[in-house]
């Protein structure tokens, strides 16, 4: 802690979560770290054909955008790993401007330093997309910048890009429910990537919120 600020670090959904909650609280934190995270709010995890947010406010949800990416592995053989990037690009792509706009985290008011990382070779979704659309919200109007957000981006590395280093490494795919998901990348390349973003993060917390301020 920092005071009364606190950091957030999550990963996939949880990044989702923590930008969603530092752009609604700005004062309450003092750095975010974001792995493999993304720039629009998701519908909850599931392969139910009915989708509802992952998140709520107030007893109402949170306005996400609608995806093809819990149904794409439904039906699908367990023991062949699913990708579903391409189930999120589409659903980017498909979208109105309007929707867009409604189920887009606003990080442009947080007024932390954000830590963002990717793998641009993510299998579950287009973390490096989806990071660069964050760092561009972010420092559209210099604040960013002034607030030291950063992205490390790691083109050979998949969707576990954030962690502890040093444990087990060759896993490249998530067991989800009875399917089994697509993580991506090169072992190698993960792994490395999980190193350095360690050393950020322990750096950026501690640089946010140094000993004796909490």
């Amino acid at each position: 802690m920092a005071g009364d600020r606190v950091g957030v670090v999550g990963t996939a959904k949880g990044a989702e979560y923590g930008l969603l909650l530092a752009s609604s609280e700005p004062s309450r934190f003092a750095a975010v770290v974001a792995h493999a995270a993304s720039d629009v709010v998701w519908p909850g995890l599931g392969t139910s054909s009915t989708q509802m947010s992952s998140w709520t406010r107030a007893g109402a949800e949170v306005p996400f955008l609608r995806s093809t990416t819990s149904r794409s592995g439904s039906a699908a053989d367990p023991a062949q790993p699913v990708s579903t990037t391409e189930s999120y690009e589409d659903s980017v792509s498909s979208a109105s401007r309007w929707r867009l706009a409604v189920a887009s985290i606003p990080v442009d008011k947080i007024t932390a330093p954000v830590l963002l990382t990717s793998g641009g070779a993510d299998g579950l979704w287009p973390s490096s997309e989806q990071a660069q659309r964050i760092l561009e919200t972010i420092t559209e109007d210099g604040e960013g910048e002034a607030h030291g957000s950063q992205l490390l981006d790691f083109p050979a590395a998949g969707h576990i890009v954030g962690g502890v280093p040093d444990l087990p490494t060759t896993r490249t795919t998530v067991p989800y429910g009875s399917i089994t998901l697509e993580a991506g990348g090169d072992p190698a390349a993960s792994a490395a990537a999980v190193r350095e973003t360690f050393s950020a993060t322990v750096e950026l917390l501690r640089k946010a919120m140094p000993r004796g301020r909490g």
